[in-house]
């Protein structure tokens, strides 16, 4: 058992050496950014009425082979309908991405699904569920390593018996952090 353990945590402390990133979308390179977004919420989830809501997020993947990343995911969100009681929500939770183009574009169009465990304050009241979520972006380098994005995901939520659905659409910044090779960094290493 301290084997099986103490591998993944091996892999994953030794896989920046082993697995050198020449290009961001490359293995071994690292993604991680935030984001805001506005969201239009709808369902029984909602007593089927239509609400907005301000939402927030931060990330880190880490890119497993080319173009492919698995990473995690933290949201805050805060809304209010009406007279209700104003809503605060925490999530987290697996993501997995595939970047698509060549290993050197400066854009990136890419694909993403996942799950986060949500934990929602109403009052003095909390209520739990999940979402899973499906999908894709643009990510644009404005340099080397630091990037801007959009991102718009269709959600699936269940919180307690009662589901919903929300489109969310989401900007943010971002940074890869992986080795840019060049000749002279190429020449160095023979």
């Amino acid at each position: 058992m301290r084997l099986i353990l103490s591998l993944p945590t091996l892999i994953l402390i030794l896989s920046p050496l082993i697995l050198a990133a020449e290009y961001p979308i490359d293995a071994g390179s690292n993604y991680f950014g935030g984001g805001f977004a506005y969201n239009i919420s709808e369902g029984d989830l909602y007593n089927d009425t239509e609400i907005s809501e301000i939402y927030t997020d931060i990330f880190y993947q880490r890119f497993i082979i080319k173009r492919a990343a698995l990473g995690i995911r933290l949201d805050y969100s805060h809304s209010k309908m009406g007279d209700l009681p104003a809503v605060d929500s925490f999530s987290f939770g697996p993501t997995a991405a595939y970047f698509i183009g060549a290993m050197d574009d400066r854009t990136l169009p890419f694909v993403k699904t996942g799950y986060t465990f949500d934990n929602n304050f109403i009052g003095s009241d909390s209520n739990s569920g999940g979402t899973f979520f499906i999908g894709g972006g643009i990510v644009l380098l404005v340099s080397n390593y630091l990037t801007v994005y959009n991102e718009i995901s269709y959600n699936f939520e269940s919180i307690e018996g009662e589901t919903g659905r929300t489109i969310l659409f989401k900007i943010g910044i971002g940074g890869f952090w992986y080795k840019k090779y060049t000749p002279d960094t190429l020449a160095s290493t023979k």
